[in-house]
């Protein structure tokens, strides 16, 4: 029986415990309640102790375990528009990226063109066809006569050392 079907919500449990948030509330209720070591914590809860301490100091300095807001700019468009330009590469792997950002454009997503050829370099492996020797039939022939006649070869054992043994014995 596993675990997944035994337990009601498993995904949403495993939501919340890789939530930043719960495992810091886990942290400072082990350390402020439980009185448990630094060291004892990370053993607990699978965190390292630089992500224990982090989270107490955190606590101790600005008084919340929330993250502060980022800065920077902003995610130019969705994921569903970069789902978009996935599918229209695989419907047609060798259709150049000026050619996607034109059919975006005329469907009137806004989207520019360096992302667009973005998403297709970090999306798709550029892979080749390995390198084919054309042999002649001929040539496969003579070729497997040779490997069949040579099959049987093998180097001669030495017998110097054998004879080295002997004398050195008597």
């Amino acid at each position: 029986m596993e675990i997944e079907s035994s337990i009601p919500f498993y995904t949403e449990l495993q939501d919340l415990i890789e939530n930043r948030e719960f495992k810091r509330t886990l942290i400072l209720w082990l350390k402020f309640l439980k009185s448990y070591t630094n060291k004892e914590i990370a053993n607990f809860s699978g965190e390292s102790l630089q992500n224990v301490k982090n989270a107490i100091v955190k606590w101790e300095t600005q008084g919340t375990i929330e993250d502060k807001p980022r800065h920077g700019r902003p995610p130019e468009f969705s994921i569903e528009l970069e789902e978009t330009i996935i599918v229209k590469q695989m419907e047609d792997r060798f259709k150049p990226a000026i050619e996607i950002f034109r059919e975006l454009n005329t469907e009137g997503c806004e989207v520019s063109y360096d992302k667009v050829k973005r998403v297709i370099r970090e999306t798709f492996i550029k892979s080749s066809a390995p390198l084919r020797i054309r042999i002649s039939e001929e040539n496969k022939a003579k070729r497997l006569l040779w490997i069949e006649n040579h099959t049987k070869w093998r180097k001669p054992k030495s017998s110097k050392g054998k004879a080295l043994r002997e004398d050195s014995t008597r």
